[in-house]
């Protein structure tokens, strides 16, 4: 997590010393990912569905941004690249660990209830 969230922040970085067309693509990038977790944190089964899916959401949402530049430009590709990248390196790996955080929590409560229950029949 901390490599993806220091790659992407030297991505902004490195578009904010460019110049100023990258800057504004790269703030409307950041507006757009804020968006989509917006929207992901918002709707519940989007988020159960962003936290059960594996890389290939990433690479379709690569796939619409390649599409993306066909379509409406590089302004606003540049944009949903910055947006796309910030998803795929530090949102949606934070959803799956904590997707993998609640299975071992729930496999304890469940050890802890049959630990319960055998010292509950136990007779001394």
């Amino acid at each position: 997590m901390k490599s993806n969230t220091t790659v992407f922040g030297i991505i902004l970085f490195i578009a904010f010393l460019i110049g100023g067309w990258i800057v504004n693509a790269a703030f409307l990038g950041v507006v757009t990912l804020l968006g989509v977790i917006a929207l992901v944190e918002g709707i519940k089964p989007l988020k159960w569905l962003v936290k059960r899916s594996t890389a290939g959401i990433d690479i379709f949402f690569q796939v619409i941004v390649i599409l993306a530049t066909m379509h409406y430009g590089l302004n606003i590709t540049a944009s949903l690249t910055i947006a796309s990248l910030g998803f795929s390196l530090v949102y949606a790996p934070k959803l799956r660990r904590e997707r993998v955080a609640d299975k071992v929590l729930t496999q304890r409560d469940v050890a802890d209830k049959i630990k319960q229950r055998k010292s509950k029949f136990n007779f001394k």
